[in-house]
Order: C-alpha cells, then sequence, then structure tokens
C-alpha cells in the first residue's frame, strides 16, 4: 500500500456523526441583574481604545514616547499627534491602555480612554 492510497482511503472514509445536543448546557444566558452583578465583580473592561485629545507642551517626547512603543515612523506620528482627537491604540488590553496612559500624562498629554470590551459572561 502506498501513502497515496492510504491517504485516499482515510479521506473517504466516513466521518463518524458528532452529537452536539449536550453543549447547550455549558452556555448560558444571563439576565440584566446577574450582568450587573457580574460588572460589580469585575468593575474593569478587558480592552480600550486609546485616542489623544492633546498632545501639550512636550510634543517631542510624546512623539518618541509613541515611537518607542509602536516602531511607527517620525513623519506618520507627526500627523497623528498634531490631529485632534487621534487614535493612538485600537482595541488594546486594559491593562496596557492604563499604563500608555498615566506615561503619556506624564508628558503632558491630554489621554482618553475608551472601553471596548468586557470580559464574555
Amino acid at each position: 500500500m502506498t501513502i497515496n492510497d492510504w491517504l485516499t482511503g482515510w479521506l473517504t472514509a466516513p466521518w463518524p456523526e458528532l452529537d452536539t445536543t449536550g453543549f447547550g448546557q455549558f452556555r448560558k444566558e444571563f439576565t440584566r441583574p446577574e450582568v450587573t452583578a457580574l460588572r460589580e465583580q469585575y468593575p474593569e473592561p478587558v480592552e480600550a481604545n486609546v485616542f489623544l485629545k492633546n498632545v501639550g507642551p512636550h510634543k517631542i517626547k510624546v512623539i518618541v514616547y509613541l515611537r518607542s512603543v509602536t516602531g511607527r515612523g517620525l513623519a506618520d506620528l507627526k500627523e497623528l499627534v498634531e490631529t485632534p482627537d487621534s487614535l493612538l491604540f485600537e482595541q488594546i488590553m486594559y491593562c496596557d491602555a492604563k499604563e500608555h496612559k498615566e506615561k503619556l500624562e506624564e508628558l503632558g498629554a491630554i489621554i482618553e480612554l475608551q472601553e471596548t470590551g468586557w470580559m464574555n459572561v
């Protein structure tokens, strides 16, 4: 038997039928009070967008920081920093977004976080 014959036989063999009736037990529909209780238990979102509202007095330091984090080019970052309400980071982990916000605010920038994703409950 050659490998070609074996593969042909394996690919043409009938596949067993899967019983998917039991999978419904793993999915739970939550009511609004349960979701509210879970959000109180886990108050931080999972993902966030980071917006630059105003670059502040230290434009060059902000550009240098963003270049070290993102690896983008200077011209691209200069245009990004000069545009009001520009999106710096999209759907990153919330803890990373808070860290970027703190560092950029130390440099004088005004940053806004937009929460985008919560824990799937």
